[in-house]
């Protein structure tokens, strides 16, 4: 029988590709929401065109909204099926109509100026950041894929999730002192960054050292500039915090992975970055510390303020964000223990919920205001959908480990092959197939903190 062969374009999808699909859409959407929320606050929308079309070329404003634009090139890639070439047109055209749409409603504010300078600035940054996957990623199938790739470990989403945090902690703070909250979030970001690369590429950390920095240094302009362009002293702080935690962690990860086979990092991860994520909501709670109500009123109320100026708008969004990230976290503290979905979400929304009222009431404690019920639950509805991203992130993972389980079989045959060569053999060869590491290692150690 005559196999029959399928084009390129009409290949029936890997279940890799469909569980990157919908992870990849999910976090487009996310981002694109922000984006617009970002772009669009305060949402002063009258019927008449106020201000027109601005055509200055204003730097600063260009970098804020190509650096914008660059994770939703970045994510679109990954939503693709894994190998395939960017589409160029595709990202340049969505990225172009999407920045018409922003700069179109834009007209229609009164408190902003529409830019077709914007629209290129922002076309441009995302295919910057599509480019920069496409150079990020394998480009085939192996037994190392969840290795190698590490922007597709389940850990690495709350990397994803920081960044838009930064973006509205910078927006909230409106030029304040209130903008050095983002230390905290920047120094977990590099506490990931910097367990992954110990302990992913632990047999080559030390010499892959400089990408580790300049992922840090990426992640801090992208992080920083939409909200705190104006600010270098903060810049140069964050950058800095991020490089000493982040090579620190790596080598500490890295020197316990050579010698443990047990690469498990995930929950110690999260324990070491709770404290400061814990941290900054504490800090962004009782901001400005100096208004603090006693006896607290004790008065629930529907929303946080009674009047809202634009730093004061993006202040909820800034909570809402900051939940999404704890749901993600959340999920990824029992995502190995509970298998079902609704399950995991039930917990989620459980704890979730209840940090949620605690904030509240230290919000209105601290700042003499009744606590807002809504931004409580819609802060609990943020963490179920931060859930629901790590359930889709996990998806993904595992298709890729069984896709190269299955891949396997012929991997081990080759290298059967070169081990009863002789000179080519390069580990310890048991039936057959070549154990990776040093001859040398045992086979059975204590188990590894990162575990």
């Amino acid at each position: 029988m005559t196999p029959v062969i399928f084009p390129a374009a009409h290949r029936p999808r890997r279940t890799t590709d469909r569980t990157g699909a919908r992870l990849g859409i999910a976090l487009l959407a996310y981002l694109t929401a922000i984006t617009l929320v970002v772009t669009l606050a305060p949402f002063a929308f009258t019927r008449d065109i106020v201000h027109g079309v601005d055509l200055a070329v204003r730097p600063w404003d260009m970098a804020r909204h190509g650096v914008m634009f660059a994770p939703l090139g970045f994510v679109y890639q990954l939503s693709r099926p894994r190998g395939s070439r960017v589409r160029w047109g595709w990202v340049a055209w969505g990225a172009a109509g999407l920045g018409i749409l922003i700069e179109t409603l834009q007209l229609l504010e009164s408190t902003r100026q529409a830019s077709p300078v914007d629209v290129v600035s922002g076309t441009l940054g995302a295919v910057l950041g599509a480019g920069s996957f496409q150079l990020l990623s394998p480009s085939r199938e192996s037994e190392r894929t969840v290795r190698t790739l590490a922007v597709e470990l389940p850990v690495m989403g709350l990397v994803y999730l920081f960044v838009p945090l930064g973006w509205l902690i910078g927006l909230a703070s409106a030029g304040t002192a209130r903008a050095w909250l983002v230390l905290p979030v920047a120094a977990a970001a590099a506490l990931v960054l910097g367990t992954v690369h110990g302990a992913v590429l632990a047999d080559r950390a030390r010499r892959t050292m400089p990408w580790l920095w300049a992922t840090c240094l990426v992640w801090c302009a992208v992080a920083l500039i939409p909200g705190t362009v104006r600010d270098p002293r903060l810049m140069a702080a964050c950058a800095m915090i991020m490089l000493i935690i982040a090579h620190i962690r790596a080598i500490i990860a890295s020197r316990y992975n050579e010698h443990h086979t047990t690469r498990r990092f995930e929950r110690p991860t999260l324990v070491v970055i709770a404290p400061l994520v814990l941290l900054y909501l504490a800090g962004a709670a009782g901001w400005p510390w100096h208004d603090i109500a006693w006896p607290w009123p004790g008065v629930a109320g529907l929303l946080p303020a009674e009047t809202f100026s634009t730093a004061q708008i993006f202040r909820p969004l800034e909570q809402l964000a900051a939940f999404t990230l704890v749901g993600y976290g959340l999920a990824e503290w029992d995502g190995r223990v509970v298998e079902d979905t609704g399950a995991l979400a039930v917990r989620v929304a459980g704890r979730a919920g209840l940090l949620a009222v605690l904030l509240a009431v230290a919000t209105a404690f601290l700042n003499g205001r009744p606590a807002s019920v809504l931004l409580a639950v819609l802060s609990t509805a943020a963490a179920v959908m931060g859930g629901r991203l790590y359930s889709l992130q996990r998806d993904h993972v595992r298709a890729l480990i069984r896709r190269s389980i299955r891949t396997m079989p012929a991997a081990a045959e080759i290298s059967g092959r070169r081990a009863d060569s002789g000179p080519e053999e390069s580990g310890p060869v048991v039936n057959g197939p070549v154990v990776s590491g040093p001859a040398s290692r045992p086979a059975a150690r204590p188990a590894s903190p990162f575990r």
